[in-house]
């Protein structure tokens, strides 16, 4: 008995492993993992990213959400289809940014893995 029940925990917390996932994880110019919540586009041109991370630990300036801008520029039509595939869809994307772009220090997005 004591088997069978350990055997069935088991497979529960297997079947459900695929619904539980963890934050992605961002350091330095990049967020991994990161799963899109929203996508804000302001009527300036300019996204606002907002994913599942802690975006704190960005060496850009992260101080307050949202932490990482994409700038509708005619070069950034294939990152915004990546976001906005992964905001659809729910599936984990790479960001990797660069900072000073404008003369600031904010973060902007560079590449999108899906």
């Amino acid at each position: 008995m004591r088997n069978r029940l350990l055997t069935t925990a088991i497979t529960v917390l297997a079947l459900a492993a695929p619904g539980i996932a963890a934050a992605g994880d961002c350091t330095n110019l990049q967020c991994s993992g990161v799963v899109v919540d929203k996508l804000y586009v302001r009527d300036d041109g300019r996204v606002w990213i907002y994913t599942d991370a802690d975006e704190v630990p960005l060496t850009c300036n992260a101080t307050a959400k949202p932490y990482v801008f994409l700038d509708l520029t005619p070069d950034a039509g294939a990152a915004y289809t990546a976001l906005l595939t992964a905001r659809v869809l729910n599936e984990p994307v790479t960001i990797k940014l660069k900072d000073n772009v404008d003369g600031t220090n904010l973060c902007h997005v560079r590449d999108v893995i899906l």
